[in-house]
């Protein structure tokens, strides 16, 4: 007789792994989404349906990861090549606006659905990069002194 349970485990693993790896993205989907819609609505930004506001938050995030592949070595880069902390700061934070705004324009450039204006695009760009300055101590820390 064949053991099966050896293959329901493993089978049971993957399932798992791959329902926590859709638990983690779609939350961290869900807080772009949340935020930039609660934005949208500060900024008073018109956007025609959610699906085209889910699609804007989507592709924001995907360009956005593709952009920070390129712009977060840079920032390293820079950043070791000082040793003041704060300009340090100033160059991750600078760079990630950059980042921001490149990302927010070509959304802007690609979806009718949603259109930002130069205010709006600006106030998420800073927005976006300070909060993820702050949530990621590991990029811009010198020293453990945290």
């Amino acid at each position: 007789m064949v053991d099966h349970s050896k293959h329901f485990k493993r089978v049971g693993l993957w399932v798992g792994m791959g329902l926590f790896v859709i638990i983690i993205l779609s939350s961290v989907i869900g807080v772009y989404f949340l935020t930039m819609a609660g934005t949208f609505e500060l900024l008073g930004v018109q956007y025609h349906s959610v699906w085209g506001l889910i699609g804007f938050v989507a592709g924001y995030f995907l360009i956005g990861f593709i952009f920070d592949l390129f712009f977060n070595p840079l920032a390293a880069i820079l950043s070791a090549s000082t040793d003041s902390r704060s300009f340090s700061s100033f160059i991750t934070i600078g760079l990630d606006i950059f980042s921001n705004i490149l990302s927010l324009s070509v959304m802007n450039l690609v979806m009718s659905s949603v259109a930002l204006t130069e205010v709006a695009l600006l106030t998420l760009a800073v927005a976006i990069a300070l909060i993820e300055f702050l949530l990621d101590k590991d990029r811009h820390a010198k020293s453990s002194s945290y």
